[in-house]
């Protein structure tokens, strides 16, 4: 499995509106494409005034994020309503295997 990594920074009302984005629209995109296994939105309130938003995005493979992220999968994928309360982000992305993953509810 490969985790797909990211971060942005926003306000706290601007990160409160970019969870709830992300949670009614952007999640129900990517549950909808093959190799897709799950996310995770890290978020730190205590970043000097901004806070600081980190996803973590699941795949099957590389490939897998290539039918999503092409032509370039180091490239973010930041849609626009999400891009309009965030007040800087990455552009880029990073790719790390998963070595281990034990998570209990």
């Amino acid at each position: 499995m490969i985790a797909r990594i990211w971060t942005a920074r926003a306000t706290a009302e601007g990160a409160d509106r970019y969870q709830q984005h992300f949670e009614s629209v952007v999640l129900r995109k990517l549950e909808e494409l093959d190799g897709f296994r799950g996310a995770i939105v890290l978020r730190d309130d205590d970043t000097g005034g901004h806070v600081k938003l980190t996803d973590l995005t699941f795949w099957d493979s590389l490939e897998k994020i290539e039918a999503f992220a092409a032509p370039d999968i180091n490239v973010a994928v930041v849609d626009e309503i999400a891009r309009s309360f965030l007040v800087d982000f990455d552009t880029t992305v990073s790719h790390s295997s998963v070595a281990v993953d034990r998570r209990t509810d």
